[in-house]
């Protein structure tokens, strides 16, 4: 189905249903959500997570792109105008899924979601909130985490989290689908007006962001606030290098190629001169850093041999000192046993300097006995020996009585 097919039937749908425009006398302008389904497990998942964003009323648009009869939609949550089109089942590509997936939508603001990723719970104010602070901007895009489920929960592998930069975007999309909120009347614009390129069945969000930023810029809301779900089922394959990405790639070049000016071109080449530039000064830097480091590095080693030496040091200071203590212990042992005969000798030289006392008194006493001997033998012999006798038996006789 074609575009000018999808506006018409927009148009005619837009005229019949008497829809009104509720929600715009809100401050806050009604945002539409566009889920291309391909009837995936993980699309209740996907649903669920915009029921959770705080910001009402909402439009939420899924397209049936499988082929087949869809299965039945959740009931939707307060305030969300839940749509499944179209009415009849039809194989749709991702592009034209898309195209008509924002013709449908009856928002001022579309964002998209693939029926495998989720939004966290926020993410849509915050995105609004971005762009009524830039009336300049014709999208807000957030800061989005890739990575899978496993049976220990949530595992994040990247995140494209980067300042908005359309020379960098004009060689690398860096904005998942459902990262960006723009202002529909920017896409639908007559001249040049921003549609999903139907030659391209991969990339093609990134030939339509490169489309809307001919209209202005996209200011970044910081902040992870969804996630991009790496599953086994199926999916575009954010870095995917099959010869299909090659060749779509190879596609968006050229068509990117025509459409930019000569101006345009030249700023590109500026810009990836100023890159190549700073990725040289970044080299030398990297150079003279690894210099550094070598020179860290021998002088750690330098360190850490006088540290081994110093130890090797210690360790035979500590076997001498280990060894003087020894030593000091056993001169210690043999002072005390020394200490101990010493005072066992001056035990044993008390006792003898006692009994040296006690023989000087009695040799003093044997020495006056002998004295009186001697003196009565001297008298004995000046008396003559009958005077003497009979003055001894006196004496003895006065001594006995």
């Amino acid at each position: 189905m074609g575009f000018a097919a999808l506006t018409a039937n927009d148009d005619n749908r837009r005229m019949t249903s008497g829809e009104s425009d509720r929600g715009h006398a809100s401050t806050c302008p009604r945002v539409s959500v566009v889920v291309r389904s391909m009837d995936r497990p993980g699309l209740r998942a996907a649903l669920t997570s915009v029921f959770a964003q705080d910001l009402r009323p909402l439009d939420l648009v899924v397209v049936n792109a499988s082929g087949r009869p869809h299965s039945p939609l959740p009931a939707a949550a307060h305030e969300v105008d839940l749509r499944l089109i179209p009415e009849a089942p039809t194989r749709l590509a991702r592009s034209a899924a898309a195209n008509l997936g924002l013709v449908q939508a009856r928002g001022e603001l579309v964002i998209f979601l693939d029926d495998d990723d989720e939004f966290l719970p926020g993410h849509l104010a915050k995105l609004v909130a971005a762009l009524q602070a830039r009336p300049d901007a014709v999208a807000a895009f957030a800061d989005v985490e890739l990575g899978s489920f496993t049976p220990e929960g949530w595992t994040p592998q990247h995140q494209f989290a980067a300042e908005f930069d359309r020379h960098r975007l004009l060689f690398e999309n860096y904005l998942p689908m459902h990262a960006v909120l723009f202002r529909r009347a920017s896409a639908m614009a007559d001249e040049p007006a921003c549609r999903f390129d139907e030659r391209l069945d991969l990339y093609e969000d990134w030939d339509f962001w490169l489309q809307l930023t001919e209209h202005g810029t996209m200011v970044r809301a910081p902040g992870v606030s969804a996630r991009y779900v790496i599953n086994e089922v199926g999916g575009s394959g954010v870095f995917e290098s099959s010869e299909a990405a090659l060749a779509a790639r190879a596609l968006l070049m050229a068509k990117w190629q025509q459409r930019t000016s000569a101006q345009a071109h030249a700023g590109l080449l500026h810009y990836v001169q100023g890159l190549f530039r700073s990725v040289a000064e970044l080299e030398a830097r990297g150079a003279h850093a690894l210099q550094a480091r070598q020179s860290l590095q021998d002088a750690v080693g330098a360190l850490q041999a006088t540290v081994q030496s110093r130890d090797t040091d210690i360790a035979a200071y500590a076997a001498t000192v280990q060894d003087l203590r020894q030593v000091v212990a056993a001169r210690e042992t043999e002072i005390g046993n020394a200490t101990a005969m010493i005072t066992d000798l001056q035990h044993i030289l008390a006792a003898r300097e006692t009994e040296l006392a006690n023989t000087h008194a009695a040799l003093a006493e044997v020495h006056a006995t002998l004295a009186d001997a001697q003196a009565t033998v001297a008298a004995l012999q000046a008396e003559g020996p009958m005077a003497a006798l009979k003055r001894s038996l006196k004496r003895r006789m006065h001594d006995d009585g």
